[in-house]
């Protein structure tokens, strides 16, 4: 497995998270990009470029340990694109366990998935979602020479929810290992040295779901 650890603009906790993983990768190899323009680009200059191996893509705000490692290992399949639940590192609180479509007055948006109440509360399992956060994916060797293009309509917003939209309509699995948590500080993205690409505004998330929903059927999930 190859590891490629995501150095985020202005980061300060990169080097915290690169030293973490090289204690943790025994038998991986950790390569460093940088972030480009938009985490889009940033995710495709992995995906067309890497060998073609088993591949684990992580920001830097991300916190791993041997388990995740393990764990990913094990739920693995060919054709099955993972994600994990995410914890606060400060409050413990989850952060989320992946995220479904639902259509609210007729725009289409996401729901953060609850606990379902009926899976154990002691072990790992595989769930499939809609989406999960892209600061964290795993991507099998056997997906990886698909060489599938990460939208650059997502405009540093939507780009991971399209990419699993399109592997969901190649039939490809997308889901999370839950009861297994990341710790994720959540403060790499939407910082970019270009404004337009760090503010958070309602108008402008809005057009970016209006442009991605011309392109994009997201209402058949």
């Amino acid at each position: 497995m190859r590891i490629y650890l995501i150095k985020s603009h202005y980061s300060k906790r990169f080097e915290n998270s690169l030293n973490r993983m090289t204690k943790i990768a025994s038998n991986s190899e950790v390569i460093v990009v940088q972030e480009d323009n938009t985490r889009e680009k940033t995710l495709n200059n992995i995906l067309q470029n890497c060998e073609i191996n088993d591949t684990l893509i992580v920001a830097d705000d991300i916190n791993l340990n041997k388990e995740i490692i393990y764990q990913l290992q094990e739920f693995k399949k060919d054709n099955r694109v993972m994600g994990l639940a995410m914890k606060s590192p400060s409050t413990k609180l989850v952060q989320n366990r992946g995220f479904d479509l639902i259509d609210v007055d007729g725009q289409i948006r996401t729901r953060a998935i609850q606990k379902n109440q009926n899976q154990s509360n002691k072990f790992p399992y595989f769930k499939k979602c809609f989406s999960f956060t892209g600061c964290l994916m795993f991507i099998p060797k056997e997906v990886v020479k698909l060489r599938i293009e990460v939208p650059l309509i997502g405009r540093n917003r939507l780009g991971e929810m399209l990419y699993h939209f399109i592997l969901h309509e190649k039939g490809i699995e997308v889901g999370i290992i839950d009861n297994v948590f990341a710790q994720h500080f959540a403060d790499s993205t939407k910082k970019n040295p270009d404004p337009e690409l760090t503010f958070e505004s309602y108008s402008y998330e809005s057009q970016i779901w209006k442009d991605a929903l011309k392109e994009f059927d997201l209402s058949k999930y």
